[in-house]
């Protein structure tokens, strides 16, 4: 909807969304980063004519998001804000949380700094310290 800036992408139920960004930094292409999810919410907006970038991302229904050579989530919803670089991501008792192997309740991530922090929950799991 160009109207209200917003694009929904669903899938139906036994297919995916594969999200893939793959950055281009001075030097080539930087870390790959993608999002296995069912549904995809994207508000965007032109700071100037003809010129659209990312506001807000949610993905939804089951997500798992997974960084070339870093971190790994999966839980039931992701949610992106790009103006502070900052992700969270929640889980459900269908479609728990889980931070690089570990269950958490949830998972808010600073991406500009590279820190992910779990909200704890109960079980077992295995923290690789790099």
């Amino acid at each position: 909807d160009t109207n209200s800036m917003h694009v929904r992408a669903t899938s139906d139920d036994t297919s995916g969304i594969h999200v893939g960004y793959l950055p281009v930094l001075e030097n080539g292409y930087g870390p790959r980063t993608t999002i296995d999810t069912k549904q995809v919410d994207i508000d965007y907006y032109e700071p100037v004519a003809g010129r659209n970038e990312l506001k807000k991302l949610v993905a939804s229904g089951g997500i798992v998001y997974h960084e070339q050579g870093g971190n790994e989530f999966a839980g039931r919803e992701l949610v992106y804000h790009a103006s502070e670089e900052y992700m969270t991501v929640t889980g459900s008792e269908e479609m728990p949380c889980m931070l690089n192997g570990v269950f958490a309740n949830a998972i808010e991530y600073d991406i500009k700094a590279g820190i992910a922090n779990a909200v704890l929950g109960e079980g077992i799991g295995i923290m690789p310290v790099k």
